[in-house]
């Protein structure tokens, strides 16, 4: 259970990684200003 638990919280942190590495600070201001 413990490894479990371990390995699951691996996988996120390493999500969060990739998803904010493909997130470019371009595309986050493009965003802004469509909603603008």
């Amino acid at each position: 259970m413990l490894l479990r638990t371990f390995c699951l919280g691996v996988v996120l942190a390493t999500e969060k990684r990739i998803t904010s590495v493909l997130i470019e600070p371009r595309s986050i201001e493009k965003i802004v200003e469509v909603d603008a």
